[in-house]
């Protein structure tokens, strides 16, 4: 009986690619690592790995690979695995080997409310959101809500209103302005502990009071009355307009009469002058130095026989002059004599008034009339040069020739301007006694 030994073969590690084998023969050799065999045509294939797995079979139930597995056991068993892979967890699915593209295909969802965002993320999120004074919060449930901010009040709020804070219902609420975008309005008082600018128009329908400054820089209009309580009002306007036909001074006078009033005039360095009613004399008074002050005459019959009959002493009559004063009717009448010795003058056609002389009085003496156009018949068969005595008195004047037959036509021929009072007209042929006329403007 033969015996069987074991004896360890030490094989060289091969550089290069071996010739192969003779026929029948298989070569083995170590290269890359590997343990090759390499067969008489020149195929190499790896000893252990490289072979028909005829043998394999797949475990029921998968299970770990030992240490004691050859290579076709572990082949199995990672065969059995890969058929058995599942999802657990916050990502379920099902995983199987494709046997005709060799790969692995896994096929995973995440399963709802399985990620949290405090836990499982990184980065910024908000956790939820909560009211706080004058904010409400509606529907902030934490992740995956819709919630609704709004300022807690803000449903009773009327549009073009303004918004103002109620301390104590801790809410906002509408305030007494009112504001369209383009006007506002207060309904009710209005109080402002400084200065108030308004650029604009400011209408005020009641009561305004005032305790500092106020100053507008547009408009200032006051539907109700104005009251000045003050003791000094200065007006720097250029045009001041008053509607009132009646100007009421001493308004606060209520038992007898003692003061004098009227109307002052500033004169800068000259002495002011005033209209002045004095309460001793019981009269309308004037100064023009500031100093001497006249009685403005009346209508009172003693002053205007007085002034009549002054008035008709101091007129002194000239040349010409008429005064006539009825004692009875008290009237003075003043007139001058008629001097003009000139008729009326009536024109017509083109005929125009030209010259008008007045003596001192301003009445009419001479009236001479011109006539805008001058016409002249123009032809007598044997001339062929016409001088027309247009008598203008002007040296350029427009002077156009037609036929004189209707329809007349314009006729182009030569004009020579001879003075102030003459035109010369010379045509190429003589024409026919009367065939043309020429009109001088």
């Amino acid at each position: 009986m033969a015996s069987k030994f074991l004896v360890p073969v030490q094989l060289p590690e091969i550089q290069g690619t071996p010739t192969a084998p003779g026929a029948g023969f298989k070569k083995v050799y170590l290269k890359d690592g590997f343990t090759k065999i390499m067969d008489s045509a020149g195929v190499q294939r790896d000893l252990v790995l490289d072979r028909v797995l005829t043998n394999l079979t797949i475990p029921a139930t998968a299970t770990a690979i030992g240490s004691t597995d050859t290579v076709l056991t572990a082949f199995a068993k990672i065969q059995k695995s890969l058929n058995s892979i599942a999802l657990v967890g916050d990502v379920a699915g099902t995983a199987a080997y494709n046997n005709i593209s060799g790969r692995l295909e896994i096929q995973a969802t995440v399963q709802p409310n399985s990620v949290a965002l405090g836990t499982d993320t990184t980065g910024d999120y908000v956790q939820g959101i909560s009211s706080d004074t004058g904010i409400d919060v509606i529907g902030s449930g934490g992740e995956g809500s819709t919630p609704s901010i709004k300022l807690r009040g803000a449903d009773a709020l009327t549009p073009d209103k303004l918004v103002k804070w109620d301390g104590a219902a801790q809410q906002v609420v509408d305030s007494i302005i009112d504001d369209d975008g383009t006007t506002a309005s207060v309904r009710g008082n209005l109080t402002t502990d400084g200065a108030a600018t308004i650029n604009g128009l400011l209408t005020v329908n009641d009561g305004a009071n005032i305790s500092g400054s106020a100053q507008v820089g547009g408009n200032l209009r006051v539907v109700g009355n104005l009251q000045v309580d003050g003791t000094v009002t200065t007006i720097n306007t250029e045009t001041v307009t008053i509607a009132d036909n009646i100007i009421l001074l001493n308004s606060n006078v209520t038992g007898a009469p003692t003061e004098n009033a009227g109307i002052e005039v500033e004169r800068g360095t000259a002495a002011n002058v005033q209209i002045l009613w004095n309460e001793s004399s019981d009269k309308w008074t004037l100064t023009e130095n500031g100093t001497e002050y006249y009685d403005i005459l009346s209508t009172n019959p003693v002053s205007v026989e007085f002034i009549q009959d002054s008035a008709l002493g101091a007129i002194s009559a000239g040349v010409g002059i008429v005064v006539t004063y009825n004692d009875a009717a008290n009237t003075l009448e003043v007139k001058h004599d008629d001097t003009s010795s000139v008729g009326n003058t009536a024109n017509s056609g083109t005929s125009v008034l030209q010259n008008l002389t007045f003596d001192t009085f301003g009445h009419v003496q001479t009236v001479s009339s011109v006539a805008l156009k001058h016409t002249a018949l123009i032809g007598d068969g044997a001339n062929v040069a016409f001088t027309i005595d247009h008598n203008k008195g002007e040296e350029h004047v427009v002077v156009q020739v037609y036929t004189t037959a209707m329809p007349g036509e314009q006729v182009e021929c030569e004009v020579l301007l001879i003075n102030a009072n003459q035109a010369l007209l010379r045509f190429v042929d003589a024409p026919a006694p009367g065939e043309f006329t020429a009109v001088v403007i």
